[in-house]
């Protein structure tokens, strides 16, 4: 298992490191602040 992490490559280039994290964050912290709204507006019917 150790000999396969140390023999890995990088896939792409670094820029890619910072830029899929992003927008994994963002469209997590999207569907977090529309699930939030929807059960806010179900609890006041």
């Amino acid at each position: 298992m150790l000999n396969l992490l140390l023999s890995a490559t990088r896939i792409g280039p670094p820029i890619l490191g910072i830029i899929l994290p992003a927008i994994i964050l963002l469209i997590s912290f999207a569907v977090t602040f529309l699930l939030i709204r929807y059960f806010s507006r179900q609890g006041e019917k």
